[in-house]
């Protein structure tokens, strides 16, 4: 068999009978439908890594900002005790069911 390199680059009437008859059977049909498949599959999991590279780290950074804000505001608010009269106001209003 001669290489690449060694062949004349006009194809003989047998080489594209060959060929044809490859591309025209069921089994180059099959092999183009799974080569075609492959490619897509590929190239959707491509442009989903990509897409989470990029969106990944925005979400980080937004999660920070609202646990930044939450403790902020919870370091904010100060402890008040309860009187007896809020305390058997409260009472009342969970036994009428009322909040």
């Amino acid at each position: 068999m001669k290489n690449k390199k060694d062949r004349p680059m006009v194809m003989t009437m047998d080489e594209v009978a060959n060929k044809t008859e490859r591309l025209g059977s069921r089994r180059g049909f099959l092999k183009g439908v799974v080569v075609s498949g492959v490619a897509l599959g590929a190239t959707a999991t491509a442009a989903k890594k990509v897409g989470d590279a990029l969106f990944k780290e925005d979400l980080e950074r937004r999660y920070e900002a609202e646990e930044r804000m939450a403790e902020g505001a919870l370091k904010g608010k100060k402890l008040v005790p309860m009187t007896s009269e809020e305390k058997e106001e409260m009472i009342k209003g969970f036994e009428s069911g009322r909040t």
